[in-house]
């Protein structure tokens, strides 16, 4: 047992307190030498006695608990007084940065102070100018997301705010390192109090135009999808942090409290929601890519295209002497005039609850195929004669089983060992709705890899016609198994559709009278869609196979569909569809199950997006039906 315990104390444990001492006094060396005060010669100096004095007494004393006390000792004592080195505001300040912006606020009005607008010859040469402004929070509609590449390490950026208000006005908020004159930006630096930091809060044509204009800094331009009540809350935030630093200056870190990371705490600070750390925090030339994925830039576009959408570094060189400056960069982004969304800011997370937050599915290539109904549908050539639809359905022993009775007038779904399970025609006579024109009630659950939804919500159809009335089911599901429905819905990401139109549907077109859903009851139908990949991959096919079912008086239809694939972010999608006619009312279930694909991207990272494309496929059908 000696001998066991000498091993790791000589081979493990005494390494590592060797590698901790080093990284100790790296830091400290770095803390003494990077310090504003004292003299140079005075640090320099206090940096050799730190090394001289420990390596001293390192190569002196033999026992080692003795070197490693006096070396916490004088640890100790240079971390307590770097901890005391204060902030200041009374500096021989960088121009730009030479004067400090602050806001008073009263009601629902804000006054802000200072705000810059420089006039600029070239990034250096500049006429001074700032003036202050009110702003009726009331009339603020949109907010914007800034990524500014400074360098060649694309992976590092600037980000900032600015905030739109009806009128046209426009407020930047840029929380940036405080340089006094001749300092140069260095990363290093930044992590040992050598910068204070800095609310700049400008025109767009100072602080935007200064880096596409004069930088030459790569410059993108996002509109988010984010409440205006939810705007207030943060601009007001963020106000008082620059009020704040008027009085009680902070230092700048390159980690701890940089621009990103300084969104992120007003974020947090006005969220009702926890807020999850992601790596992109730090990378933040990442950080348009994760507001993408999790829903919060307002665009229906692919990636890859928003991406080339929102570049506006080349627009704004043509408008740099524009007094219109703002409106004409936006000119040219897609939906700059549309009507502000509703997804909360706090949607750096995940979304929780409310239909109405989505933001568009967005597949991505996957070689994953289904389960055994896939191979039971018929080719291409047999689409028109549906073949019957086993009484017993198994999927993926991993995930549940999905039964019918032998006439397909009933379906019983299990999901995720019963966690999402249920039966049709019953659950659509017992279950609980919500009111006429709400918006679905969704419930979630993620439990790693799974991912389960549930939604339901009511459509009146008291006003339409009694013949239309009466087809209305049929028309529901017309429209649920034609793929260029879903065209219609998700035109940027649904490149084609291929689709024989069944004999039935024909039918019902030609006759009014005839009853579709007794005719495909107990059929299959097949289609494949062709969708466009993001990120530069190439475009990809979904096929998949639908099993239809109703109940015996044709009141009820439930719809099963299973994809051979739908993303990369999947092994497995089950989808079942339910519609239940009361009288004037109908009534609309959706459950979705999904498995995540277990190698790719951080967990959190993955059901949130599946979560969310989810949310926003249930949206697109209450809107399609509603």
């Amino acid at each position: 047992m000696k001998k066991i315990l000498n091993f790791f104390w000589k081979w493990l444990v005494t390494p590592l307190i060797g590698i901790i001492v080093i990284i100790m006094s790296v830091w400290a060396v770095f803390a003494i030498y990077f310090a504003k005060s004292p003299a140079l010669f005075l640090r320099l100096a206090a940096v050799g006695i730190f090394i001289f004095a420990n390596l001293a007494v390192f190569l002196n004393v033999k026992r080692r608990w003795i070197f490693l006390s006096a070396f916490t000792g004088t640890f100790i004592l240079v971390l307590v007084w770097w901890s005391l080195i204060p902030a200041s505001n009374d500096r021989n300040w960088a121009t730009p940065m030479s004067v400090l912006p602050r806001a008073t606020i009263s009601n629902n009005f804000v006054t802000v102070y200072n705000i810059r607008n420089f006039d600029y010859k070239t990034a250096t040469e500049y006429s001074l100018d700032y003036y202050d402004k009110t702003f009726d929070l009331n009339k603020l509609k949109k907010l914007y997301f800034i990524v500014s590449y400074w360098g060649t390490v694309k992976k590092i950026a600037h980000t900032f705010l600015s905030f739109e208000f009806e009128g046209g006005d426009f407020l930047a908020i840029s929380i940036e390192l405080r340089r006094e004159k001749g300092e140069t930006y260095d990363p290093v630096k930044g992590l040992f109090k050598m910068y204070e930091l800095m609310y700049v809060i400008a025109d767009e044509r100072d602080v935007i135009r200064l880096r596409t204009n004069y930088t030459g800094e790569h410059v993108y331009l996002y509109p988010l999808k984010t409440p205006p009540e939810e705007s207030r809350k943060l601009l007001l935030d963020m106000l008082v942090g620059a009020n704040k630093l008027n009085t009680k200056p902070e230092f700048y870190n390159t980690i701890f409290r940089n621009c990103t990371v300084s969104l992120i705490h007003h974020i947090a600070n006005v969220s009702e929601n926890k807020i999850n750390f992601y790596i992109e925090y730090l990378l933040n030339g990442f950080l348009d890519w994760r507001l993408y994925e999790n829903g919060v830039i307002d665009t229906q576009l692919p990636p890859k295209e928003a991406k080339q959408a929102y570049f506006i570094s080349d627009i704004a060189k043509k408008y740099d002497d524009d007094t219109d400056f703002s409106k004409n960069i936006r000119s040219h982004l897609p939906g700059f005039s549309s009507e502000e969304s509703s997804l909360d800011i706090s949607k750096i997370k995940p979304p929780e609850q409310e239909a109405d937050k989505h933001v568009p599915i967005i597949p991505e290539t996957s070689e994953k195929s289904s389960s055994d109904i896939s191979k039971t549908k018929p080719s291409e050539q047999e689409t028109d004669k549906h073949a019957p639809i086993k009484t017993e359905t198994k999927v993926d022993e991993k995930t549940g089983v999905v039964k019918w009775n032998s006439d397909f007038t009933a379906l019983k779904y299990s999901f995720g060992n019963g966690i999402l399970k249920g039966s049709y025609p019953e659950d659509m006579a017992k279950d609980v709705f919500p009111p006429v024109s709400k918006p679905p009630v969704i419930n979630s659950k993620k439990k790693w890899p799974d991912v389960f939804m549930n939604a339901k919500w009511t459509i009146d159809i008291s006003s339409l016609p009694s013949a239309d009335k009466a087809n209305k089911l049929d028309s529901i599901l017309m429209r649920l198994c034609n793929p260029d429905y879903y065209k219609e819905d998700f035109p940027k990401t649904i490149v084609s559709t291929k689709f024989t139109l069944p004999q039935e549907f024909k039918k019902e077109k030609e006759n009014p009278d005839y009853n579709l859903i007794k005719s495909l009851r107990g059929k299959t139908l097949n289609y494949e869609v062709v969708m466009a990949a993001g990120f530069g991959a190439s475009d990809y096919k979904i096929k998949t196979t639908i099993h239809i079912g109703a109940n015996e008086d044709e009141k009820t239809i439930f719809y099963y569909d299973q994809p051979e694939h739908i993303s990369n972010h999947l092994d497995v999608r089950e989808f079942i569809f339910a519609a239940h006619q009361a009288k004037d009312k109908i009534f609309f279930e959706i459950n979705i199950f999904c498995k995540c694909e277990s190698s790719k991207f951080i967990r959190g990272t993955k059901m949130g997006r599946v979560e969310n494309d989810s949310r926003y496929f249930i949206e697109q059908m209450y809107k399609r039906f509603n």
